[in-house]
């Protein structure tokens, strides 16, 4: 998490377009990681808030793919985004 908070703080220092390819490499890394952990985390605590009857894989279905969701509504904003600079 420390990582992604410094690498996306580079982001501002970047001039060109090849910098913000590089730099998005990077977070790109890192989120890759990222994304895959987050989840677990949240549904433990989840679990361990409800009852074990509960909570089932069905409500950890819904959690990751509310996740995803979120980051694939994220996804065009940061095309356009990526797109204006050029």
């Amino acid at each position: 998490m420390m990582a992604w908070g410094i690498i996306s703080t580079l982001t501002a220092a970047v001039q060109s377009y090849a910098g913000l390819v590089v730099v998005r490499f990077f977070l790109g890394f890192v989120e890759a990681a990222y994304f895959v952990c987050i989840p677990a985390p949240v549904t433990w605590s989840w679990a361990n808030s409800l009852s074990p009857a509960v909570y089932t894989s069905l409500v950890h279905g819904i959690l990751v793919r509310s996740w995803v969701s979120v980051l694939r509504l994220y996804t065009p904003v940061l095309y356009y985004q990526v797109l204006s600079l050029g």
